[in-house]
């Protein structure tokens, strides 16, 4: 639970020091790689949520899992599965703008 809520608040430091940036007059591909950077910042925030709501669920279900409810443990296994998709989505989607952003800082040195 800890390193959860350091990760949250690392993800707002990061959040905080992106809109003070974006809010300077800067060259156009810096800020192109500053929203890129937020919007991939959003993205893991996202991951890191929906990475979250499985401890939650496993303790809201585990009568399901210590009562050898069969359909009931499928069901569980079956919301894991999605919560685990939308981590991937989101992470995918992170990694991805994150690249993006790293592409355009290497393709414009003398922008940053």
């Amino acid at each position: 639970r800890r390193e959860y809520e350091a990760a949250l608040a690392d993800l707002d430091e990061r959040s905080a020091t992106l809109e003070e940036a974006a809010a300077l007059e800067l060259d156009e591909n810096y800020r192109e790689y500053l929203r890129l950077t937020a919007e991939s910042n959003d993205r893991l925030r996202e991951a890191l949520a929906a990475a979250a709501e499985v401890p939650a669920l496993m303790l809201e279900r585990e009568l399901a899992f210590l009562g050898w409810d069969e359909i009931g443990a499928a069901a569980v296994l079956a919301e894991i599965g999605a919560v685990r998709q939308r981590v991937e989505a989101a992470y995918g989607e992170s990694e991805s703008l994150r690249a993006q952003a790293e592409k355009l800082r290497e393709e414009n040195p003398d922008s940053f």
